[in-house]
């Protein structure tokens, strides 16, 4: 019997199969941060009116909105190791690039930055 490792797979699974998946999921992650960062920045720009005139929001569901895509760009800044995460107080947080971290499963056809 085999421990199911993710839905899908387990430990009998090929290794090519594996380390496709693997690459996948990180292409996945560095693009969706790429993304993320890049909707941001864009966001970051419109004022609250044009928010709920673009997004058809009135202006408490406008205002939720900016605080979620804030914290979306919050995630991509650690991504990136913008932002540090971990520890208590100032004490123990690190910097850490996750995303020059998965280039080495990514491969080289997926960009930096978008």
């Amino acid at each position: 019997m085999t421990t199911p490792l993710l839905i899908g797979f387990s430990n009998n699974t090929d290794p090519a199969t594996l380390n496709a998946a693997a690459a996948d999921l990180a292409r996945r992650w560095r693009q969706l941060a790429a993304e993320t960062r890049s909707f941001a920045a864009w966001f970051a720009l419109l004022d609250q009116p044009t928010v709920e005139q673009l997004f058809a929001l009135d202006p408490d569901k406008a205002a939720a909105e900016s605080y979620a895509i804030a914290l979306m760009n919050t995630l991509a800044q650690i991504f990136y190791g913008q932002v540090q995460q971990g520890g208590t107080g100032g004490t123990g947080a690190t910097l850490e690039d996750f995303d020059t971290g998965l280039r080495v499963m990514a491969g080289p056809n997926v960009p930096v930055s978008v």
